[in-house]
């Protein structure tokens, strides 16, 4: 797992689709708010915005890479042909949220597609990547037959180890994180068989940064 100070790390989400005068003022008020570190979208690798990665250098701001991604990796303009991937709720396939993360073929695509985006991200020496749900997505997991043996928490692990281990081949040097809020059944139920236990290369937020 990380080191306790890289999970703490104080960051900066920087938000897609902004200006970049807006985004400049808002890189600099968070740097004299005491942040330390700027996510960037993996969807904006390779990044070309050099002066905002002059002005973070300025105020020595680390450069790390993904934020509310993970769905992401599983494009919802395959519902129609390909129901399979995604989530079940009430016994049918659902578009939105997340997806069906015990299915073969969703941990497959998800490989796939985080490769191209990690790879996308490599030359810009990123070594810290983020793949959280989409806001009030959380907990939205799938509850077909095959996903009902596992909790939320797990099945958030399936597909966090599935990409980190597609991370590793990629850059064995770096680290994924993955949201987990606080819930004290399952700080209880860590050391019970069954528990799907994190990748050494992933760790854990229970908290995420505010744009």
């Amino acid at each position: 797992m990380a080191d306790f100070d890289v999970s703490k790390r104080k960051r900066f989400l920087l938000s897609p689709g902004q200006s970049r005068k807006t985004r400049e003022a808002a890189l600099v008020r968070a740097a004299r708010d005491g942040f330390d570190t700027l996510v960037v979208p993996l969807g904006e690798f390779p990044f070309r915005d050099v002066s905002l990665l002059t002005l973070a250098a300025q105020y020595t701001l680390d450069i790390e890479a993904g934020g509310r991604e993970l769905s992401s990796l599983i494009p919802r303009r395959l519902f129609f042909f390909h129901r399979d991937l995604f989530r079940m709720e009430e016994g049918r396939r659902i578009k939105t949220g997340l997806f069906c993360p015990t299915n073969p073929d969703t941990l497959a695509l998800l490989q796939k597609n985080a490769a191209g985006l990690f790879s996308k991200a490599g030359p810009a020496r990123v070594t810290i990547f983020h793949l959280w749900p989409e806001p009030g997505a959380e907990g939205h997991w799938c509850s077909c037959p095959s996903c009902r043996a596992f909790s939320p928490e797990e099945q958030n692990l399936i597909a966090i180890n599935a990409v980190a281990d597609t991370l590793k081949k990629i850059n064995p040097q770096a680290l994924l994180s993955y949201y987990e809020p606080p819930n004290e059944t399952r700080e209880q139920s860590d050391t019970q068989a069954g528990y799907i236990a994190p990748r050494p290369n992933t760790f854990r937020l229970s908290t995420l940064p505010e744009r």
